[in-house]
């Protein structure tokens, strides 16, 4: 059988993209060479963007299920001192959703997979994996291979999707190199669930002690997620032991509750992982693309590994989509991997920064930054590398204008999602109002004012939602107006240096910012000649 995409992988990234291709009717084969989700939790931590994706999919209210918001986020030295101190509830989220949140994996795959079942043309083939696959202009053909009885079969589709992790078969297959960012840092990391009995803060402790890094985090539930660093002399087996974990979490449990034991939590995972950093050279190979691990691998410092995997399927497929459906030029899907990169790349980078802040087992540096954070009491914005909410702009692709996107520019970034009041009363977030495709909003002016019949015409086949977004106070007297409850749109065009138009792409990011149906119209002809095929 012929499909449009096939997924060779169904972790995160791949449930994501599941789910995106189904909502747009794409024929889709999932596989996965294991049969069931991994049980033992392994990412802990997505932000608020990622959250405002899974509103994306519908599954917003079965995600906060199982996630939960931590109260605080301290950074120690190894006398006690305290370098950081975060309130992290107060920390704002620009994307609608808090800054910082943990949850069960295992139990989030579970309802990723359960809301890709609402699609009949995504089918899940668990047990299968891929053996090798041949492309030329017009599809890929895929040897899978089932592992209970090693029955091999030929699929045919006209993409495949490499979310097959760290290990992925897909990109070695590909041929797709990886640059190494120099990480190769051993870590025992332990999942352990709290006995019932003994409630604890939710507060996120970093012990930057040279003697032994430490990381402690309260997750969903009774699930707690420590971090020991591996120092010199140590042996990986002995420290793997109950024993030696028992004995490591000692010093330290007792900040949740001063009555909390190491004998009073059952452990879940105990094992000895090396973080690396990883970023792939190149993210496509023909019609084949690397998502998620498979394209990146960070230390967890950011708690931003799940994070990019996600957002490279909400990249990548809305222009999958338009170029299967004969609306979009092929050369669109290029920017995939030119948008994706430089942020991923940044993001393991950052990563890599702030572990060596964690790790340093050097008493200058651990002096010195010590004075950096004394100096950021003063300063705060000094502290915004260590928290949570993504300030990494997208690198060169699809935007308005030709200049590399950064984190101060408009275009590159996501719009922030505001509470907004409907003309009836309701206050919504603003993605429920808008549509999935592309959106023209307008800052208290109907954005459709003005425009010629070519520039309506161009955004008309792009599916785009025209929007006034009326102030603060203000009153929205139809359908295609919204009052900005908190004042979010205005505030956000006077940190961007003004304006009264941008356009946002259907994967919220900003393609550009305008002042007026003139400038609307020339980036109408940019998206009709970068992105739209012949009529």
């Amino acid at each position: 059988m012929t499909y449009d995409v096939l997924i060779c992988g169904y972790g995160p990234a791949g449930e994501v993209a599941a789910n995106l291709l189904g909502q747009r009717g794409i024929r889709t084969l999932v596989i996965d060479k294991s049969t069931d989700v991994y049980q033992v939790p392994r990412a802990v931590h997505f932000d608020g963007e990622v959250m405002r994706i899974f509103q994306s999919l519908g599954v917003e209210d079965e995600v906060q299920s199982v996630s939960d918001i931590p109260d605080s986020l301290t950074f120690t030295n190894g006398k006690g001192g305290i370098l950081i101190h975060a309130k992290t509830r107060d920390i704002p989220g620009r994307q609608g959703w808090p800054s910082g949140n943990f949850f069960n994996q295992p139990m989030l795959e579970e309802m990723l997979r359960k809301a890709a079942e609402r699609y009949p043309t995504v089918e899940v083939r668990l047990g299968w994996a891929l053996e090798s696959f041949t492309q030329d202009g017009e599809s890929v053909t895929a040897t899978i291979r089932r592992a209970a009885d090693g029955e091999r079969e030929e699929v045919s589709a006209r993409f495949l999707l490499g979310c097959d992790g760290a290990g992925s078969a897909t990109r070695e297959c590909a041929g797709l190199e990886l640059e190494d960012l120099r990480c190769e840092e051993p870590w025992l990391v332990c999942d352990v669930i709290a006995d019932e009995g003994f409630p604890y803060r939710r507060d996120i402790y970093q012990f930057c002690d040279p003697r032994r890094p430490v990381t402690l985090v309260p997750c969903e539930g009774r699930h707690l997620r420590w971090e020991f660093m591996l120092m010199p002399g140590d042996d990986p087996e002995e420290l793997e032991s109950e024993e030696s974990v028992h004995r490591l979490m000692a010093p330290y449990i007792g900040r949740l509750n001063p009555d909390l034991r190491p004998e009073n939590t059952r452990l879940l995972r105990h094992k000895v992982y090396t973080f690396h950093g990883l970023v792939a050279v190149q993210w496509r190979a023909g019609r084949v693309f690397i998502l998620g691990d498979a394209a990146h691998q960070t230390p967890p410092f950011l708690g931003q590994g799940l994070c990019a995997g996600v957002r490279d399927a909400y990249n990548l497929i809305w222009k999958l989509e338009g170029v299967l459906t004969g609306r979009f030029r092929d050369t669109v899907l290029d920017t995939y991997g030119t948008e994706r990169r430089p942020h991923a790349r940044a993001v393991v980078k950052q990563a890599l920064r702030i572990g060596k802040v964690i790790q340093t087992r050097n008493p200058l540096m651990a002096f010195l930054r010590d004075r950096y954070f004394a100096l950021a009491r003063f300063l705060p914005m000094l502290l915004a590398p260590f928290l949570w909410e993504p300030s990494w702009p997208l690198g060169l692709g699809l935007f308005a204008s030709g200049d590399p996107p950064s984190r101060e520019s408009a275009h590159g970034n996501p719009f922030d999602q505001p509470v907004v009041e409907t003309p009836d009363g309701r206050r919504a977030r603003l993605d429920e109002v808008i549509g999935t495709g592309f959106v023209v909003l307008g800052l208290d002016l109907d954005p459709a004012d003005g425009l010629d019949r070519e520039t309506r015409a161009t955004f008309d086949r792009l599916d785009t939602t025209f929007l006034c977004v009326r102030p603060k106070g203000g009153r929205a007297s139809s359908d295609d107006e919204v009052v900005d409850a908190d004042g979010f749109t205005a505030a956000w065009f006077a940190r961007h240096g003004g304006g009264r138009i941008l356009v946002m792409r259907p994967d919220r990011q900003v393609f550009g910012k305008f002042d007026s149906a003139a400038e609307l119209a020339g980036a109408a002809t940019t998206l009709r000649e970068r992105l739209l095929g012949p009529t």
